[in-house]
């Protein structure tokens, strides 16, 4: 039978030969998660023998893990800020960027103490929509997804951090999805919407090229097409003192901020990702 350690060191050696970025990393969750230990036990039991079920489990997800199956999403869920967020087929895999959108709506919105009414454009997982419920107590908040499926994960995800009575999520595209109640009552609007162009796709890594939904990926020739439908629509949704902030991909700061003064916006500012890049947007009404 195979050990802890002799099983990830297997692992490791398989990740190193295909040149995976976080071999070492990855062959470690794997396992843990084969094993159901933690990592501390990984580490101060090393020589436990696997069970044959564990054993089993392991080589699968070494396998498919091979086959560049990102590990979230061989074992359903992804940490992001600092909450565990379960994972579909219909959803993307959130990324450590996407917070800096999180740090910039809360820094935008303040110490304000007033009732506020938040909107997640194409909210997938939910991730973004519920670490912003759960920092400001004193929002509400609407998902919208065209996807069915993301919505039922997004609606799991609320409710198994806390933030379930506070959040309504509503399947269409966009603001379509809307009742005309909803026009000028949000205060914010936020969107990780898809960027990357037709020909970027092709470049991406195996992780999400081959396993995130390519419609919450893809947007056209340039990129623009979704910012250019949320922007044209955003000011009949935004409150008076409302703002929309968007996730942006490389060197799309100065075209989004473009379409938003065309349309009226003004823009607020921008932020950076920890490589440097304009990650994020903010128009204001």
């Amino acid at each position: 039978m195979a050990t802890r350690a002799t099983a990830f060191r297997s692992a490791w050696s398989q990740f190193r030969d295909l040149q995976l970025e976080s071999a070492e990393l990855d062959a470690r969750l794997i396992l843990c998660a084969a094993a159901e230990c933690s990592e501390l036990s990984f580490i101060t039991d090393p020589d436990v023998e696997l069970t044959s079920p564990q054993l089993k489990t392991f080589e699968t997800y070494v396998m498919r893990r091979c086959a560049r199956e990102p590990v979230a999403r061989l074992l359903g869920e992804r940490e992001f800020w600092g909450l565990p967020f379960a994972l579909g087929p219909d959803t993307l895999d959130p990324r450590a960027d996407t917070e800096v959108l999180v740090e910039a709506v809360l820094e935008q919105v303040g110490k304000a103490n007033g009732r506020l009414n938040v909107l997640d454009l194409g909210t997938g997982s939910g991730c973004i929509l519920i670490a912003l419920l759960r920092e400001l107590s004193h929002a509400q908040g609407t998902g919208v997804d065209v996807s069915a499926g993301a919505l039922r994960v997004a609606a799991l995800n609320a409710e198994r951090h806390g933030v379930g009575d506070r959040t309504n999520m509503r399947p269409g595209s966009w603001f379509q999805a809307l009742p005309e109640t909803s026009k000028k009552q949000f205060d914010v609007i936020v969107s990780n919407p898809p960027y990357i162009t037709i020909e970027e796709m092709e470049a991406l890594a195996p992780e999400v090229s081959l396993f995130d939904p390519p419609a919450a990926l893809v947007a056209g020739v340039d990129g623009l097409d979704a910012y250019r439908v949320i922007i044209e629509g955003a000011q009949d949704y935004l409150s008076l003192t409302g703002f929309l902030a968007f996730e942006l991909g490389a060197g799309q700061f100065d075209a989004v901020s473009a379409l938003g003064r065309a349309a009226g916006l003004r823009v607020l500012g921008g932020r950076d990702d920890l490589a440097g890049h304009k990650r994020v947007i903010l128009l204001g009404a």
